[in-house]
């Protein structure tokens, strides 16, 4: 029963003198701290009862078991020390018992130093509820049942599978295996299933490796429908095995399409309680992966199996209850309860503990995360604004204080009502992302798609959570997409979505603003101006950048070089391929001192960007060099030459300059004053973060590996003004700016109004420079909006004969641009290009028809709207991503 000393302990106390347990506490405490009779043997020196734990005479190591009061949470912990230090470790233990390992050499010290340390201990039992030893990574999580269901199929090399088993060996890593704790089994299946090993038959980390090493490849077709329905009886037998709510995860990993429905199973499962992950590699097709997941959420997808390791903390955050939260990030997020008569007491109960419950798991604060409630039924009631309460206490309880209405469901004016909470006016924040949270059980008696839109329009992104007889259409009409409808079939389950949708908005607000693809490399003075304190700060800023990316050898790579005197290689581009490396070696580093030559150094690093060590400028990947300085250069009169070579070479340069650094030689190294920032004090550079995480999150481009013919139709109207003419071809040349150079996608153009004029043809221009001035040279034509008419005319685009698309799979995409309502039928002409395969995306700006625009593009996942043409930015990536997500998702089969 006793445990042996932890060898890496994370928590270290003073070793204080400690006299004995019964001395101390006296007879009431020691009749359920102390039983003399589970005591092992005292040492030979010691006399008191309780002395092989505390006794100052103890020389050896020794062991006392204590036995803890019926109330007290089952766990053991483990004091562990020599010498001066004392270590603590915690677990779980099957029993009511407590177990104190202390090899120890104690001395007799003051009666307050003996109650200091007996009240650490004390406390320590009372109040401890989590491990505090823990290595790098590592979950403790108390209880979990996970199976693993392995694709084995032909598609998957010997090499692969290899990757696989490599990956499950690491994860295992992470959680505390034990038979009361975390269990793992496997399951393989192709076209036949094959169960490796159940939960219950290894208990240890190293029979889990073991176990992994020997599961065999079995070959064959792809079935993952049926390998989801054997998982059911798996699950079943789980459930009988441990007693209470133990939650049961099923990770499935696929490389390949199924042959057969995942739906179905996939739910059943759910239904049974069962949390699922789906993990795509390569060919693997992501609508299947959303079907079998149940949400956008808990699906993962990496395009190499080597690269499942980069996907292992994700996947045990969502794993891990409790430690899914919203940390470290600025949000607005309203709750919009339904709360008509078909809600029963007790289940608005459950609805208030589901808030409460999503509340504590994010940062509130004036400065981070504000929450707001909206009750509706056929009247909608304030409960508090957004601003409104900045503690947990204080919403917990207005949230307590909430009654049931009991009326009818009016959602769609409810929708209506929520919106202006979103404003300054009540409490909302200006450049904060902004979240909508539905729940409710039943169908909205009103319209809801209108409102709904109106409030995406704002740029609020909506959630909604369906009980029961919610209409799962119409919730999905209410989000805009599949992905942010969360559907349960009572309100209990309700407790099993609180980390999916904490994980949903923390990814939301990460794509927001990840950094995609991008050559980056810091140039940092360490001169002797900067102290050793300012050399930090400088090296947080950097970390601060790095961990806003999207790090690996296909996405965001970072170098470094450091000066004073001479430059100095600090870390090439493709010398670290995690962020954890990186952010490793930077905090490694110190300065050196010296002078600041600011021109030699950035000389220096344009070597960084060459292709032999990372740099991927011949695939059309954007560099940046970031230069942060304090001071004036001793080289000033090279710098300017030195930073305009590398910036024709298509180096962005972007110069951080604080206190003595000189603004002109800040501005002539940047060519931009826009890509120069200044501050005053090392401190401020946290002020700045954003401001440059936007610039290069700007200039960051995602990889479109693919073929695609992609023509835009603009509308060239009267109804719009020649400056929103401009604005609207400024968006074409960001989104074409946004798509990697080379051949693979054709860009055409044509204008319409109630004429129609073909501006550029396809490929007629494959550099962007020249692309782009073309579309600069476009002239409005101006005159009524006839869409359908253009839409019939643009079909010449993708007519077979002016195609790629006879000889290779090239997708047909169109994207619609008007800011008005069409004077003739759009819904055919849009139909008959669909059915030539052109997938259609339509952009309405101002004043426009909703209707019309959804028939346009043919779903209302395809239509996008703005206010006004400044805004058309906002969207730009969201475009981007949808367009070529449907065509790589599509290519693949």
């Amino acid at each position: 029963m006793f445990l042996p000393p932890t060898p890496e302990p994370a928590l270290s106390l003073p070793l204080l003198p400690v006299l004995s347990f019964c001395s101390q506490l006296g007879a009431q405490l020691c009749g359920w701290l102390c039983d003399s009779s589970l005591a092992p043997p005292r040492a030979p020196d010691c006399s008191d009862p309780c002395a092989p734990l505390i006794s100052p005479g103890c020389r050896v190591p020794v062991l006392t078991h204590l036995c803890t009061p019926p109330s007290f949470p089952a766990r053991s912990l483990a004091l562990v020390g020599s010498g001066d230090a004392l270590h603590l470790n915690e677990g779980k233990g099957p029993e009511p018992q407590m177990i104190f390992c202390l090899a120890c050499q104690l001395k007799l010290g003051t009666s307050i130093h003996n109650m200091k340390m007996l009240l650490t201990l004390f406390l320590i039992l009372m109040g401890s509820h989590t491990s505090v030893t823990q290595t790098p990574g590592f979950m403790d999580i108390e209880e979990a049942d996970i199976y693993v269901l392995i694709d084995g199929s032909t598609s998957i090399s010997p090499n692969a599978f290899r990757d696989i088993q490599h990956f499950l060996k690491e994860l295992i890593k992470m959680f505390n295996i034990g038979p009361n704790k975390v269990r793992f089994g496997a399951v393989q299946y192709s076209h036949s299933i094959n169960t490796e090993f159940q939960l219950h038959e290894y208990n240890t980390v190293y029979e889990l490796e073991k176990a992994i090493d020997n599961i065999r490849q079995i070959y064959g077709v792809t079935f993952i429908g049926a390998a989801l329905t054997f998982m059911q009886p798996l699950f079943k037998e789980a459930r009988k095995q441990r007693v209470g709510r133990v939650p049961r995860y099923l990770i499935v990993l696929t490389d390949g399409e199924s042959q057969d429905s995942v739906k179905e199973a996939a739910e059943q499962l759910r239904n049974e309680e069962v949390n699922i992950l789906a993990v795509g590699v390569k060919g693997a097709n992501e609508e299947q992966l959303y079907e079998i997941a149940g949400s956008k959420g808990r699906t993962f997808f990496v395009q190499e199996f080597s690269a499942l390791k980069n996907i292992k903390n994700e996947i045990v955050q969502l794993i891990h209850p409790g430690k899914v939260a919203l940390k470290g990030m600025r949000a607005d997020i309203m709750f919009l309860v339904d709360s008509s008569g078909s809600i029963e007491q007790d289940n608005f109960l459950k609805i208030k503990s589901f808030m409460k419950e999503l509340v504590n798991k994010t940062d509130i604060g004036p400065d981070r995360v504000q929450v707001g409630v909206i009750q509706f039924s056929g009247s909608n009631k304030e409960e508090f604004q957004l601003n409104q309460y900045s503690s947990k206490d204080d919403i917990f309880s207005a949230i307590e204080r909430m009654s049931l209405i009991g009326e009818i469901t009016l959602t769609g004016g409810a929708l209506t009502f929520v919106s202006n909470y979103f404003k300054p006016s009540k409490g909302a924040r200006q450049g904060v992302k902004k979240f909508l949270i539905l729940i409710t059980d039943g169908e909205a008696q009103d319209e809801v798609r209108l409102p709904a839109t109106a409030l995406r329009e704002q740029g609020v992104t909506i959630y909604s959570v369906g009980v029961f007889n919610a209409n799962k259409n119409q919730l999905e009409e209410i989000s805009g997409q599949r992905e942010l409808v969360f559907y349960v079939e009572n309100f209990d389950i309700l407790q099993y979505i609180e980390d999916e949708i904490i994980s949903e908005i923390s990814r939301s607000h990460d794509e927001s603003k990840r950094i995609e693809r991008l050559d980056v490399v810091f140039l940092i003075d360490e001169s002797g101006s900067i102290s050793v304190l300012q050399y930090e700060t400088m090296k947080d800023f950097m970390i601060t950048l790095v961990n806003n990316s999207d790090v690996a050898p296909d996405r965001v790579q970072f170098g470094a070089v450091k000066y004073s005197d001479e430059p100095q290689t600090f870390f090439f581009l493709n010398q670290y391929d995690t962020k954890s490396k990186i952010v490793e070696a930077i905090q490694k580093d110190v300065s050196r001192g010296g002078s600041t030559y600011t021109a030699k150094a950035i000389g220096y690093s344009e070597s960084l960007f060459a292709q032999e060590h990372g740099g991927r400028k011949s695939k059309g990947v954007p560099q940046v060099l970031i230069v942060i300085t304090d001071g004036e250069s001793h080289d000033m009169p090279q710098l300017n030459d030195t930073a305009k070579r590398l910036r024709d070479n298509g180096i962005i340069i972007y110069a951080v300059g604080i206190k003595g650094a000189n603004p002109g030689e800040l501005l002539g190294m940047a060519g931009l004053k826009g890509n120069y920032f200044y501050v005053d004090t090392f401190e401020g550079l946290k002020n700045i973060q954003t401001s440059i995480l936007d610039k290069i999150r700007d200039d960051s481009k995602p990889e479109y590996d693919i073929k695609a013919d992609l023509v835009f139709l603009i509308d060239g109207s009267t109804s719009i003004l020649p400056d929103d003419f401009i604005k609207m071809k400024k968006f074409l040349e960001a989104v074409i700016d946004q798509i990697v150079d080379g051949h693979n996608v054709q860009v055409g153009i044509a204008q319409y109004s109630h004429l129609y004029k073909r501006e550029i043809n396809l490929g007629a221009y494959q550099n962007k420079s020249e692309l782009k001035v073309q579309i600069q040279n476009i002239e409005q034509m101006t005159g009524n909006t006839l869409i359908g008419n253009a839409l019939k005319n643009v079909k010449e685009f993708f007519a077979p004969a002016g195609s790629r698309k006879v000889t290779r799979n090239i997708r047909s995409i169109l994207v619609v641009l008007t800011d008005g309502q069409s004077m003739d039928d759009v819904s055919e002409p849009a139909e008959n290009l669909r059915r030539e395969g052109v997938d259609i995306y339509a952009i309405g700006v101002g004043d426009i028809s909703h209707l019309e625009l959804t028939q346009i593009a043919g779903g209302a996942e395809r239509k996008y709207t703005v206010n006004d043409f400044s805004k058309l930015k906002f969207i730009k990536k969201r475009l981007i991503n949808d367009i070529f997500k449907t065509v790589i998702s599509t290519s693949r089969y």
